[in-house]
């Protein structure tokens, strides 16, 4: 077998994954949310609670299980949180932390089979990787809420600045 057909399966088997999860993230069954939850609340809030803590954000603590509340009379579940000081420039990076995922997720996608021959197994993996990567890198509505209430004259300054030099690394 060819890449283009190991590609074609494991695209196959992570829309397959992607389908399961959806299927037990809404059947509102606690330990269905915290099981598929916690692939991707894990590493977004933990990707929160380091920038709060490189910024000065002094994070309280940190929620990876899945809590059932009550907004207008409809019913959902908030999956985790990071308690933190939100101030005028590190909100805007508390808000998109997530965002790293999605760089992971490029320097794997540039690197893996460097180091990994390609099989079945290897490509599922890739996969799976970039999987997690990907839906743990997507901001929420309330984290796109914190990154935009904060200073954005200053914090696009530091991405021009920081787009720069990644260009230079690259």
């Amino acid at each position: 077998m060819n890449f283009l057909i190991y590609s074609y399966i494991s695209t196959i088997m992570i829309l397959m994954l992607e389908k399961i999860r959806n299927m037990l993230m809404s059947s509102n069954r606690f330990w269905s949310l915290a099981f598929c939850g916690i692939l991707t609340t894990f590493p977004h809030e933990l990707a929160h609670y380091i920038v709060a803590f490189i910024t000065g954000g002094k994070p309280e603590g940190i929620s990876l299980l899945p809590k059932k509340e009550i907004e207008n009379g409809n019913i959902y579940w908030r999956l985790g949180y990071v308690r933190a000081y939100i101030g005028k420039i590190n909100g805007f990076w508390i808000g998109i932390a997530p965002i790293v995922w999605i760089i992971v997720g490029f320097l794997v996608a540039k690197y893996f089979f460097m180091y990994f021959e390609v099989n079945c197994m290897n490509t599922l993996l890739f996969y799976f990787i970039e999987y997690l990567c990907i839906t743990n890198g997507i901001p929420s509505k309330q984290d796109l809420k914190v990154a935009f209430s904060s200073n954005l004259i200053v914090n696009l300054i530091i991405i021009i600045i920081g787009g720069l030099i990644w260009q230079k690394l690259i």
